[in-house]
């Protein structure tokens, strides 16, 4: 038994060793091949990092508090610990369709008797995200269809047609939903609270990345019915956030779907692979490569 537990040791140091090399070779390659052709513009370059900078930090910052408030629930953890738990497990997120590989990096750090309740934590923290997005994606639905005839809009709208795909499609998104939160093996632990907290830190994270698309979009074109916008930018959000797709690929899918949006919607559309690419770059690729960079730093815990 302890030759067999030495040959153990012996090859999972050269495993995780693998598998380090593999995931920070495969983002360079990645990055390598990434043809970003964005544009900056000539005036207001500082306003236009500004908002870039300031908003991806709120964001991040919200992300890893909600984390720290839900692994508080098994450990004690302080934002540095957060911080690095956060963006090695977004790392490992991106190469796995649905953020799969979030869920067994952030439950490394923990011991074996406890990695259960840490991935129902992470499950709850990823659930709350997506509840927000469905419902702001609800409230843009019903808003372009009550008020499609409105004479303030005086745009292009979606048609009957359309809008009944889109209810369907968000019908079925919540069974589905409701069907996975019951099927779902909870600990005692995780509490109605400790949901709500979760969803207060969900919704505002939203709201910040969201509103960082809306000041990028009248950065660029102002001259346009504000309140269609933000409905766009939630529409967009909503049916991005309905593909099975790597996050790797998340700027190509989110930007078609923006550009069909606003397309359909009578929106100045040119702009939008400008402001998906930006945000891409500041909330996914600066992340990504500051958590490769922790990667090597990362110990398992395996008792």
């Amino acid at each position: 038994m302890i030759f067999i537990y030495a040959l153990k040791n012996k090859y999972e140091n050269k495993i995780v060793l693998f598998f380090k090399l593999f995931i920070s070779v495969y983002a360079v390659w990645f990055v390598s091949q990434k043809d970003f052709n964005l544009i900056i513009p000539e005036k207001d370059t500082l306003l236009l990092f500004l908002i870039l900078i300031v908003f991806s930090l709120i964001n991040w910052w919200l992300e890893i508090k909600k984390w720290q408030f839900l692994a508080r629930n098994v450990q004690n953890i302080d934002f540095k610990t957060a911080l690095k738990q956060s963006l090695i497990g977004f790392s490992l997120a991106s190469i796995t369709p649905n953020r799969i590989g979030e869920y067994g990096a952030k439950a490394v750090f923990y011991p074996k008797q406890e990695r259960k309740k840490i991935l129902s934590l992470n499950f709850i923290g990823n659930t709350t995200q997506l509840l927000s997005t469905l419902f702001f994606g609800l409230l843009s639905i019903l808003f372009l269809f009550f008020f499609k005839k409105a004479e303030f809009f005086r745009v292009a709208v979606l048609t009957d047609n359309q809008y009944f795909y889109l209810f369907f499609v968000l019908f079925f998104s919540l069974i589905f939903f409701l069907f996975i939160f019951k099927k779902f093996n909870y600990p005692d632990i995780l509490d109605k609270t400790v949901f709500y907290k979760s969803l207060v830190f969900s919704v505002a994270r939203y709201l910040i990345f969201s509103t960082q698309f809306f000041l990028l979009y009248i950065f660029w074109y102002s001259h346009t019915n504000l309140l269609l916008v933000l409905m766009a930018i939630y529409l967009s959000y909503f049916l991005s956030s309905l593909l099975p797709v790597f996050i790797f690929t998340d700027w190509a899918i989110k930007g078609s779907i923006s550009l069909w949006v606003f397309t359909k919607l009578g929106l100045m559309s040119s702009i939008v692979l400008e402001i998906v690419g930006f945000m891409w770059i500041f909330n996914f690729l600066i992340p990504f490569f500051a958590g490769i960079v922790l990667l090597w730093f990362l110990k398992i815990v395996s008792k």
